[in-house]
């Protein structure tokens, strides 16, 4: 470990609830650790997420509330407690055993609430935080924050896919696929929504061209605590993380048996699986439209003329597409170039990297469908000759899974 970079995070930037979280173990060791936020859940939930496991694990449960004592969650807290043997505990953290394999490190930030604009992103800092203390001081074995949310079922290899893991990894993605409650359709759609965005990413060739899911995500220890770690954020805190991490090592994409991710509604957070399900119910399935495939041509474009300048003169040759050029000058990009052209090569694609990040990626794609290309009916969308991808097959399987749902339906209803 960066055992400076760490120690610093700890001691300037970590939760408090880290703080007593080594003295509460009393020297117990474990594996691995897998960090859940919880809010209004039930056990029979919450244990379908490790019941596959059987490794030496410490289960991180970030109970969590925007409201003081809310009612449903301290009965889940309460269920918790009475679902393992208790071995120690404080004020807001209590250290249980539940099986051979599994222990529960359960955190009460019900009794006092969370802060609305914090959310979920602060419940998962400050799981995430006492890992990392672990792990720096060797209760945790293996250096890898493992994150996840209380609606999936982790498959049994889950840890073995740490034997995938290349050395320049800041994270890890899990593949992962939506298993529909009732509203399948919805459900299946917005899980092509996600693969197609990736898949448009992996055609622009964008260096972010991932998912950003949080319960799919494991964190390199190292690079947790040098991007001072989970954004505390209501909602995208997995996506501003990763756009972080990638400025630091390589976000790897795994192979393997899906996570399996409930399509529960949901409006927990205003982004998200269970939001994005209920607004594509609020329309019918041929109003659900997808990005123009047009943007991710032009993203391709943009990002070929960013690698290829050297000065600022060389955009205003390149930039010959209307619509890029306008959304340069609205960036003010030239300018920022121009103060930057006289870096090291290496030193200047570094920075196109890290400043043509997802986020403005994002923005350059919303830019140029406000602007200029209106998003277009989903199966038209999927007609768009992107290079093959791995994702794209899974854009594909996920499609029959639709179409399988709906003729079924059909014929069902007839």
């Amino acid at each position: 470990m960066n055992k400076q970079v760490v120690t610093k995070y700890l001691r300037l930037y970590a939760e408090p609830e880290s703080r007593n979280a080594t003295a509460i173990l009393q020297k117990s060791s474990f594996d691995y650790c897998i960090v859940i936020p919880a809010f209004q859940e039930e056990w029979s939930t919450l244990e379908k997420v490790w019941r596959s496991l059987d490794e030496n694990v410490l289960v991180i449960l970030v109970a969590n509330s925007p409201v003081d004592l809310e009612p449903q969650t301290m009965r889940m807290i309460a269920d918790v407690k009475s679902r393992g043997h208790a071995l120690n505990s404080d004020s807001s953290i209590t250290y249980l055993k539940i099986s051979d394999s599994i222990s529960i490190l359960l955190v009460d930030r019900c009794s006092e609430s969370i802060p609305v604009r914090q959310g979920v992103g602060l419940a998962r800092k400050i799981g995430a935080d006492i890992a990392l203390r672990l792990i720096d001081s060797r209760l945790i074995h293996t250096p890898w924050i493992f994150n996840t949310d209380a609606d999936v079922i982790l498959p049994p290899d889950y840890f073995d896919r740490l034997k995938q893991v290349q050395n320049t990894a800041a994270a890890l993605l899990y593949p992962f696929e939506h298993e529909p409650d009732t509203h399948h359709t919805a459900c299946y759609l917005y899980e092509i929504s996600l693969l197609y965005y990736v898949a448009g990413l992996h055609h622009a060739r964008s260096p972010y061209a991932f998912f950003t899911v949080a319960s799919t995500i494991a964190v390199n220890a190292d690079h947790y605590a040098a991007v001072r770690g989970f954004p505390v954020k209501n909602a995208a805190e997995d996506f501003y993380l990763l756009n972080k991490l990638a400025k630091t090592g390589l976000i790897q994409q795994l192979s393997g048996p899906n996570i399996k991710i409930s399509g529960r509604l949901s409006e927990r957070v205003p982004f998200g699986t269970g939001l994005g399900i209920k607004k594509i119910l609020a329309q019918s399935t041929t109003d659900f439209c997808l990005y123009n495939p047009r943007v991710f041509d032009q993203l391709k474009r943009l990002l070929v003329d960013l690698n290829n300048c050297q000065q600022a003169s060389d955009l205003n040759r390149h930039f010959v597409v209307p619509e890029i050029d306008h959304w340069c000058k609205k960036m003010g990009l030239i300018e920022l170039i121009r103060s930057k052209q006289n870096q090291r090569r290496e030193v200047f694609d570094k920075f196109i990297d890290d400043w043509m990040d997802g986020f403005r990626t994002l923005k350059f794609i919303h830019f140029l469908r406000d602007h200029y290309y209106d998003s277009i009916p989903w199966e038209d969308a999927l007609q768009a000759k992107f290079l093959p991808q791995p994702v794209l097959e899974n854009l594909g399987e996920t499609r029959s899974r639709l179409q399988h749902h709906i003729l079924h339906t059909t014929r069902d209803s007839g």
